[in-house]
């Protein structure tokens, strides 16, 4: 088994928005991630990935009228399971897959979107499962 953990930390300079000076406008001053691997046999395999983005300011345009605003995101955490086989021996060819699940708690979060269009937060896509497949010959 292995893992790994990493703190980010980002302090750029404060964005002047009118007559207010904004600190970390799109930029998520703190992020923290974390995760396992383990290999369950020699083919088999999981691992568990945690991710934190700190809570940060975006511009964007206000939906309802389109005049542009700050608006505030609030810090969130997903988490993403995955189960992976890898050199899989198919009688002179081989496979490889993963599946899994990201977002695994449904969590809901929003991301923020480039300044300047509306609306001002993209909404977490929520739970998705996913299968991927790989055939060597």
């Amino acid at each position: 088994m292995s893992g790994f953990l990493n703190y980010s930390y980002a302090d750029p300079e404060s964005t002047k928005y009118g007559t207010r000076d904004i600190d970390n406008l799109e930029v998520a001053p703190n992020k923290i991630q974390a995760g396992v691997y383990c290999m369950l046999t020699k083919q088999l395999g999981v691992s568990l990935f945690v991710r934190w983005i700190d809570s940060m300011e975006t511009e964007a345009n206000d939906p309802a009228t389109g005049v542009p605003g700050i608006y505030k995101l609030d810090a969130y955490t997903d988490t993403n399971l995955a189960v992976f086989g890898k050199d899989i021996d198919l009688e002179g060819s081989s496979i490889k897959f993963s599946s899994g699940v990201k977002n695994l708690f449904d969590a809901e979060y929003f991301m923020n979107n480039p300044r300047g269009s509306s609306p001002a937060k993209f909404r977490s896509s929520g739970r998705e499962l996913f299968v991927t497949a790989s055939l060597y010959f």
